[in-house]
């Protein structure tokens, strides 16, 4: 995981590597090891770190689009969104998530955002500032 997220070397290449060195691992294992990973170790610190950036009074969102391909039920072609939410300069422990949604629907940040009560402040919109109330 070190390879692919922090040295931003692909499976395949990484696949090619570890070949040459004898080592005959599929891009396919090691994408089975990184879901494995996700969801088993960074899943529940993911869950606690949305529980804590819920607690504070003013948060930033902001989406944008990319494209997912072999996705079930949709076109390759259709826009998806990740939305990035995270906390205000001020926090005293700084928090940046990332949330895959299909759609920039407002129910979409209405349900990350679901426990929140407090100003949440959308770029790229003209409600700039909205309040949202506890939900």
């Amino acid at each position: 995981m070190s390879s692919q997220y922090v040295l931003a070397l692909p499976l395949y290449r990484q696949e090619q590597e570890l070949r040459r060195l004898g080592l005959p691992v599929s891009r396919q294992s090691m994408s089975n090891w990184v879901l494995t990973a996700g969801e088993r170790w960074l899943l529940p610190v993911y869950h606690a770190l949305h529980k804590e950036l819920l607690a504070n009074k003013i948060l930033h969102a902001d989406e944008t689009t990319l494209m997912v391909l072999r996705e079930p039920e949709r076109q390759a072609r259709q826009r998806s969104y990740v939305w990035l939410y995270r906390t205000s300069g001020d926090a005293l422990r700084p928090i940046v998530l990332y949330d895959y949604q299909p759609s920039r629907a407002g129910v979409c940040a209405s349900r990350f955002l679901k426990g929140f009560s407090a100003i949440c402040i959308r770029m790229g919109t003209r409600h700039i500032i909205a309040v949202c109330p506890k939900r």
